[in-house]
């Protein structure tokens, strides 16, 4: 999907637009990734006690999602896949002081071993691709649909797919934009 990127620096931060459209302004999207984000990583932590937690990020190349799922301790390892080669490697350089390097693969735990994968491809096939009940948290941060081809992360088909890859009792957390 061809896309048009852009970044207005301002002095204390920049926003970022695809195609036109406001995808997040540094001055608040804390606000947005933390509803996003925190609610349901809690309420994964809370119904799975003692457990590595394994999240699924859609969307969400900028890493803004992934450095919030990250601040749990109880998250063993994130996926995270975005479509766009573009807004990934933004996510690596423009936008790391922002996202604190979360899409950094080379970010090491206490451990010692990465938590986070990152993967360039189309959400909806490589949902399609993985195996059952292997995520207990599916963070969904996509941009706002503007063609028929881009409504498929939004059919009954794609919420099927999600409910298969959770653990039952699993978490899903999607954006809801409002169509104006």
């Amino acid at each position: 999907m061809p896309a048009s990127l852009f970044i207005e620096q301002r002095p204390q931060g920049l926003a970022f637009y695809i195609n036109g459209d406001l995808q997040f302004d540094t001055a608040d999207e804390a606000v947005y990734h933390e509803y996003l984000v925190v609610p349901a990583i809690a309420l994964a932590v809370q119904r799975f006690p003692n457990t590595p937690l394994r999240v699924l990020i859609c969307g969400g190349g900028d890493g803004l999602a992934a450095r919030d799922v990250l601040r749990f301790a109880a998250v063993a390892e994130v996926i995270l896949v975005d479509y766009s080669p573009e807004v990934l490697e933004l996510g690596r350089t423009v936008f790391r002081p922002y996202n604190q390097g979360s899409l950094l693969e080379e970010t090491q735990t206490t451990l010692g071993a990465s938590r986070i994968t990152v993967h360039t491809q189309e959400a909806f096939e490589f949902v399609a691709g993985l195996p059952d009940r292997v995520f207990h948290a599916v963070i969904c941060d996509f941009t706002s649909p503007t063609s028929p081809q881009e409504t498929r992360i939004y059919s009954r088909e794609w919420f099927a797919q999600l409910v298969r890859v959770l653990h039952p009792s699993g978490v899903m957390a999607e954006n809801a934009v409002s169509p104006e």
